[in-house]
């Protein structure tokens, strides 16, 4: 069998727009291996992925605790009823979205399954959160 090159699309988000829903790969193929060339990541091994999961995790739990701590200090105390504060509030409020909505539904996507494994309706939706708690 002679060795063949070629791209490979994957489909991310299904619901996607065409420019954010693409990744391509080059491929070089001969009669027993395969070989990327450019685009995509190898998937890790079962500790990367376990450390990595770790490390996800303790920022995800560190994002949501400190910053939902931020929000009920100033909710609660009516000398932290500044225009300042308040602004801060409102971003740890942001970050608590962002870490509890965006970033568990995109590690799972992107690191451990490589494709998106939740419902259709829920990928544009959470595209659209993370451009929104990022603005």
């Amino acid at each position: 069998m002679r060795a063949q090159f070629y791209t490979e699309t994957t489909t991310l988000c299904p619901l996607a727009s065409p420019a954010l829903n693409v990744s391509n790969s080059s491929v070089w193929r001969d009669n027993n291996s395969q070989y990327v060339m450019s685009g995509g990541a190898e998937p890790m091994g079962g500790l990367a992925k376990g450390i990595v999961t770790l490390l996800y995790s303790a920022i995800i739990v560190v994002a949501v605790g400190g910053n939902v701590i931020v929000c009920c200090i100033v909710a609660s105390q009516r000398r932290m009823h500044t225009i300042t504060n308040l602004f801060i509030a409102s971003l740890a409020a942001s970050d608590v979205m962002m870490a509890s909505l965006c970033i568990p539904l995109t590690f799972v996507a992107d690191v451990i399954v490589q494709h998106w494994p939740f419902p259709s309706l829920l990928c544009p939706v959470a595209l659209y959160a993370q451009v929104m708690q990022s603005f």
